[in-house]
Parts: structure tokens; sequence; C-alpha cells
């Protein structure tokens, strides 16, 4: 009933590594959602009363704890939080409460990961997946924007989703869909992200974020050292990643994906032992109109300068003849060539 609610909703009394005891008891101080006062409502208290709202009634004793201790991200590092703040994750309870994706059932499910480097278009592939399948995906990690763009499984990490989000090695699973991308490409890709989320920009420059300027690049050291650290961090997680010989592993790339979604789409249901109907993949990919995460247009300049491009060339040919993955290997040897 929704009387019982509070208490299993009661999340901001629980320990949790990333906020700390002290903030939590800040954090019950706060603005209210409904009105622009002072208020000491607890917020899981306000929480339940946006489920009971906006939920059917089946589903009032099943809110989501893992997807709203995620969405708490958002409020983490404020002290008290602010209406802007508490109204995100309003938005966020109000998607979980009207999904465009199901969870799966059953314990016995295999748990499969989507393993990329960061800036490999693993989001997008779960947006592809879960457009395909109608299943929600999910991931090891917690980014409020990804589930306030709806998908709501951001942060679970169990078999209850199609596939998690992992960008280590070391994740535990079942089985690997392993994405690929250009490292010359993926690493401006993770790049940009560093630039917003270390708040490496001023305020008025975010939108810019797209295509940062070029001083962000040339005569940097950051973006120097960036491209050392990355690129060994990209070659280093295909090793580790090989090395499980034991499971079940798909190899899929980035450029494959963007160039012939469909056929890509089809490996990676056959691989996740999802029936589809191979005409309802091609109709609803026909138009390909992926716009959440629709990439900006090319940079007037280039990034790397002739040796760092030579950095990244030196790794992927030390990685190409270290390994024994035919698929693998030509993967690197045609990344080569774009070189």
């Amino acid at each position: 009933s929704t009387a019982t609610i509070p208490s299993k909703l009661n999340i901001y009394t629980q320990t949790r590594s990333s906020i700390s005891t002290a903030r939590i008891s800040r954090n019950f101080s706060r603005t209210s959602i409904s009105a622009r006062v002072p208020s000491t409502t607890p917020p899981s208290t306000l929480l339940a009363q946006l489920w009971s709202k906006w939920s059917s009634e089946s589903a009032l004793p099943k809110f989501p704890e893992a997807q709203l201790q995620c969405s708490d991200a958002i409020c983490s590092n404020l002290s008290p939080p602010n209406l802007k703040c508490m109204n995100r994750i309003a938005d966020i309870v109000k998607r979980m409460a009207a999904p465009t994706c199901r969870f799966q059932k059953g314990e016995s499910k295999p748990k499969y990961l989507l393993r990329s480097f960061p800036g490999s278009g693993n989001t997008w592939v779960r947006q592809v997946l879960e457009k395909a399948t109608g299943i929600c995906t999910g991931s090891i990690y917690c980014d409020p924007d990804i589930m306030l763009s709806g998908m709501i499984g951001e942060g679970v990490d169990s078999s209850s989703v199609l596939v998690v989000k992992t960008h280590n090695p070391k994740t535990p699973g079942n089985a690997t869909i392993f994405i690929v991308r250009n490292p010359i490409n993926a690493i401006v890709s993770f790049w940009k992200w560093q630039l917003i989320y270390t708040r490496m920009y001023k305020t008025e420059e975010k939108i810019h974020v797209a295509n940062p300027p070029v001083r962000y690049f040339r005569n940097n050291p950051r973006w120097n050292n960036s491209i050392r650290g990355e690129v060994n961090y990209w070659t280093n997680l295909i090793k580790g990643t090989l090395s499980k010989t034991n499971k079940p592993l798909l190899i899929v790339t980035y450029e494959d994906i963007k160039s012939n979604t469909t056929r890509e789409v089809f490996r990676m249901l056959d691989f996740l032992n999802v029936e589809y109907s191979a005409e309802e993949i091609i109709e609803k990919f026909k138009d390909d109109q992926l716009t959440m995460f629709k990439r900006p247009k090319a940079r007037d300049f280039d990034p790397y300068t002739p040796p760092q491009r030579d950095r990244v060339r030196t790794r992927l040919k030390q990685l190409s003849t270290s390994l024994h993955h035919k698929t693998m290997v030509e993967i690197i040897k045609r990344y080569l060539l774009e070189l």
C-alpha cells in the first residue's frame, strides 16, 4: 500500500560510500518540489508521493530503489539540494512511472555485459538495443542525464536488463558484447566528456562542448597526457577482454553499427538469444533517426599533431603483433589504414 512506501524508499538514510551520513542529514533540509518555500520533509517521502501520483496501483509496492539511488547523484554534492535539483529527480521518477522499456524477469537469466572504451558509443548502442527489443538496458554507472533521457535502466547491474554497460575489463558477467571504435576518434570523444564533467570549461562555453575550441587541443599538456594514457587504456581493455577465453564474446565496431545498423542489430540479438522479427527490425531502423546521440559535425581542425598520431599508430602496431585473435587483428589493421 501507499503507506508502506516511504519505509521502502528511505534510501537517504542508508549508508552509502559516496555520500557521508552528515551530508545525508543536511540534505533533509531542502526546498519543496511543490512550493518555493523551505521544507524539512525527507526527500524519500516526497519521492514516494510522486511515485504514488504517477504510477499504477500495481506498481506502488515496487518502487525501483536501485534507480532512485542512482538519481540521488543529482543532488549528492549540493547541501541543501536546490529546487532545480529536486525537479530533475521528479522528472526521473515520472519517467520510471511511465517507462518506455520493460525489465526482464527470471533469476536464471545470464548477465550480458556491453563493454567498451569510453567514447565508443556504448550509450548509443544501448539506445539501439532498447529500440529493437523494448527491453531496458543497464549500467554499472549512474548518469542522471541518461536517466532523464528515458533510459530508466541506468544504474541497474543485474540480469533484469538486456545488457549492462561497463568500461571495466574486470566487471563480472556471463557473456560480453565488446564495442570497439578507432581510438583516434574514441579518445577525442572521451576527452570531450572529460571537458564537461571535470568542469574544465567556463560556464558560457559549455554549449560548444560538441566541438571544443582548438585551444583545448593544440599545445595543451593535459590533452597530450590524455592521449598517452587513453591509448594505453584502449589497448589494455582489449587485452583484458580477450583474455577471458572461457566466456562467450561478440566483437562489434562502432563504425559497422553506424554504417549498417540493422545487420549489426541482428548479430547482437542473435548473441543475446533474443527472439525477433527481421521485418520489424528493418522497419524500426529504416530511417535510422536515433537523434538522442546524434554525432556533431566534423571538426574544422585536426586535434592531433603528427607526433601524437604516430604515438597512437605505434601502440596499435604493437598490439596487432601481440594478439592471436583474428577478428581483432583485422579490426586494428583497418584502423591503422585510417591513420
